[in-house]
């Protein structure tokens, strides 16, 4: 550690000198402030000590130049001058002094100054140590690290955040905060900065822009600076980029969407031939009844023509054995067509084929509507109308097995993804047609749990074994033969129903039946419906 002795006193200068370095310090000496300048600059000095009055460059002048000089430590500068006066100290403080020493120069006084300054250099140096190691976590850190002022603008960015931006430090540094944002989030971000003033710290998630209009989102832990006397600093911010969490997710939601679809496709295909049947039926008799139509229509159309030939010889006003021939033809013709029967037949034919096509146009409704991908968004809807709904396109596989027995409470219109409730009641339908052997019953049942819809079937099929209930709802996991079953249906109702913050359970006796009940929140519309990932429930 050396010390500068600044002095335009050859005496002065060398009995410093010599009492220093009986001290043990080393001793650099300069005789004018440019002298001591030049001595400063060039040799590592930790201690300055400086007559005040000085030709050319003074002591003040001095104190000033060493300040502007950036060096990597702290240099302790000692003032020795004849000047006593407050107004003085004070002047050679302000212009970067760190201590005041009045002549005659008490040696004593100065030992302590000196071990005063020793102490501060090395606490200096120990917490530029400290500054170091934290700006070299900081410029390595995964995260990006902001910190702006009470106006807005940016102070620092590491070089994770500059990375991730696509600008340089230069380039961010004394620029709004709101560059980084889409008009949208900056009056996003101008609430948070408005949080902050009220020293709240908070997590959330922006979207950034880069510098190419790129986008990436970020989780935000954001985190209020004061001044000493209370008064807001600014803002740092740990900023983690979570585009490719969100990307994960939105990759997940899509293979969601497309299992759920799968499975849509799987019973489509496995209701297929039942749909074909029903839609069968009603085609069947509605082109019957347009043949007997088109039939009845011929004879009308006959006895129509007699009628007008009647009607030409009236108007000739000849009675004549012709016009009686034609009389008789018509009383035949009219007699052996039944008229009133065809008349009250007509209408029925015509009523059935409304209805036939009616039926038609529900079913192939319904199943358009079971068929979709997927909504967008979920909307208010009858839980006991969606019920109805796959009861029709299912119809055909349970018509046969059992009667169904509905019990429908008066339930309130539920925020939810009306199809992809339907698919699950679809998959419940289906498996308890399919768990009866022979003429069974299902039942559905739907009512109000304090807050909750609660839907219920039940079967009086062949149940769960104790050993597979645990199982039902886990992906691939199937009871049916091979090649009559994905393992899909059950694990994809599960997270239809986790998706909309509700509860599926599943009850069942070996050859007494199963009850599945699922619980939905009646009032789903307080926060958004979210996707859930396919896992593993049991009960």
């Amino acid at each position: 550690m050396s010390i500068l002795i600044v002095d335009d006193s050859p005496v002065s200068r060398e009995l410093l000198s010599k009492t220093l370095k009986k001290w043990g310090q080393h001793i650099i000496t300069a005789n004018d402030g440019l002298d001591g300048l030049e001595k400063y600059r060039n040799n590592d000095i930790s201690i300055v000590i400086t007559d005040w009055v000085m030709p050319g460059m003074d002591g003040l002048a001095l104190c000033e130049e060493v300040r502007r000089f950036i060096k990597n430590k702290y240099t302790y500068i000692i003032i020795v001058t004849s000047k006593d006066q407050t107004t003085d100290i004070k002047e050679a403080l302000n212009k970067g002094a760190d201590d005041y020493i009045t002549k005659p120069i008490d040696m004593e006084r100065l030992k302590v100054s000196i071990k005063t300054a020793r102490r501060i250099i090395s606490l200096s140096e120990n917490l530029n140590s400290q500054i170091q190691q934290n700006n070299i976590l900081i410029e390595n850190m995964k995260e990006g690290l902001l910190r702006i002022d009470s106006n807005g603008l940016i102070t620092f960015v590491n070089n994770r955040l500059c990375t991730v931006l696509g600008y340089s430090r230069n380039e961010l540094t004394g620029k709004d905060i709101r560059l980084l944002f889409d008009n949208e989030q900056r009056e996003e971000m101008d609430k948070k900065i408005e949080e902050r003033k009220k020293g709240i710290s908070e997590s959330y998630e922006l979207r950034y822009v880069t510098r190419e209009g790129d986008t990436f989102f970020a989780m935000v832990s954001a985190k209020p600076v004061f001044t000493s006397k209370g008064a807001f600093d600014g803002i740092v911010a740990v900023i983690t980029d979570i585009s490719a969490i969100r990307n994960a997710e939105q990759e997940r939601k899509l293979i969601e969407s497309q299992l759920r679809q799968s499975d849509k496709m799987a019973s489509i295909g496995q209701l297929a031939a039942g749909i074909a049947h029903e839609i069968n039926n009603p085609t069947g008799f509605v082109s019957s009844n347009l043949n007997t139509l088109a039939k009845y229509i011929k004879d009308y159309n006959e006895l129509i023509d007699l009628y007008q030939g009647f009607s030409r010889q009236l108007e000739q006003a000849a009675i004549s054995n012709g016009w009686s021939d034609l009389l008789q033809k018509i009383r035949k013709h009219e007699s052996s067509i039944d008229m009133d029967f065809l008349k009250e037949d007509i209408i029925n034919l015509i009523e059935e084929s409304r209805e036939g096509t009616g039926r038609i146009k529900k079913i192939v409704q319904d199943l358009k509507d079971f068929a979709h991908p997927g909504e967008d968004k979920p909307k208010f809807a009858d839980i006991n109308k969606c019920i109805e709904s796959t009861l029709n396109i299912v119809w055909n596989e349970i018509k046969y097995r059992a009667k169904v027995r509905k019990e429908y409470g008066q339930i309130p219109e539920v925020f939810c993804y009306p199809q992809q409730l339907n698919q699950v009641f679809a998959n419940l339908l289906v498996n308890a047609a399919q768990a009866i052997t022979e003429h069974g019953e299902i039942g559905i049942k739907t009512c109000m749990n304090n807050e909750n819809i609660v839907i219920e079937l039940t079967d009086t099929g062949c149940g769960i074994a104790k050993e597979d209930i645990g199982r039902v709802f886990d992906p691939f996991f199937t009871t049916k033969e091979v090649g009559k079953g994905t393992g899909l249906g059950l694990n994809v109702a599960y997270n239809i129903i986790k998706r909309h913050k509700g509860e599926i359970a599943v009850t069942s006796e070996r050859g007494c039946g199963t009850t599945f009940i699922i619980n939905i929140p009646a009032n789903n519309n307080d926060e958004p419906l979210k996707s859930v990932s396919t896992e593993k429930r049991a009960f």
